[in-house]
């Protein structure tokens, strides 16, 4: 069985002379990678300096419930805010989802982020209150 090749942006299956199915695909995998490019050094620091906040918070909450529920879902909003703002995937990602899917995933995975952040924190209120 030959296996087809894929629009790098939207995964359509395209002839194997092309890298993308149309102009608009080049445009938005252009607009992605330079994106990628300008924010990488950006991306990086935040995603470290939020997990390391992550940690801390987690290993925090073993002292004191609270602050450690507050300062983790912090930063998990925060790290949701990150990967939802900026949805970079891994070039594994890439590779098996291409650029469209990967940019959804990762967006998807920010929102959950979020999610899980803020109800961290109203729970730690919760037991701050009780």
């Amino acid at each position: 069985m030959i296996k087809m090749k894929h629009c790098e942006y939207c995964a359509k299956e395209i002839s194997y002379y092309e890298q993308y199915c149309g102009k608009r695909c080049e445009e938005q995998a252009g607009k992605y990678y330079r994106l990628t490019r300008n924010k990488r050094k950006l991306f990086s620091f935040i995603n470290f300096t939020g997990l390391l906040a992550l940690t801390v918070g987690l290993f925090w909450t073993l002292f004191q419930a609270q602050v450690g529920a507050y300062i983790a879902g912090t930063a998990l909003i925060f790290l949701g805010l990150l990967y939802f703002f900026f949805p970079f995937g891994t070039p594994d990602m890439l590779q098996k989802y291409k650029i469209q899917k990967t940019i959804k995933i990762v967006k998807i995975i920010g929102i959950i982020a979020i999610v899980i952040g803020a109800a961290a924190i109203v729970l730690g209120l919760a037991v701050l209150t009780a």
